[in-house]
């Protein structure tokens, strides 16, 4: 129900979904592909390069262990569930 249009909103969408609603927390890239496959949006050769970004320039993203990723509670959660009520 958020019809995210850019492409990082696609991923904080999917990772949100991922992270609370499909129960995989953390999570990895291949969980962000098939999201992204399962609504039909363009997929990348490399899928943890935009968290890699938005790990670093807005703190959305932790990386707890090698290849898996989760929303931070304090940046992360809340700009994803923005999405949306812009």
């Amino acid at each position: 129900g958020k019809n995210p249009q850019t492409e990082i909103h696609k991923f904080l969408v999917a990772s949100l979904w991922t992270q609370t609603h499909g129960v995989v927390d953390p999570f990895t890239g291949s969980h962000l592909f098939t999201c992204f496959r399962a609504m039909d949006w363009k997929t990348q050769i490399d899928m943890v390069q935009p968290l890699r970004q938005m790990k670093s320039k807005k703190s959305y993203y932790e990386n707890p262990g090698h290849g898996k990723w989760k929303l931070t509670a304090g940046a992360g959660i809340p700009a994803a569930e923005k999405v949306g009520k812009e």
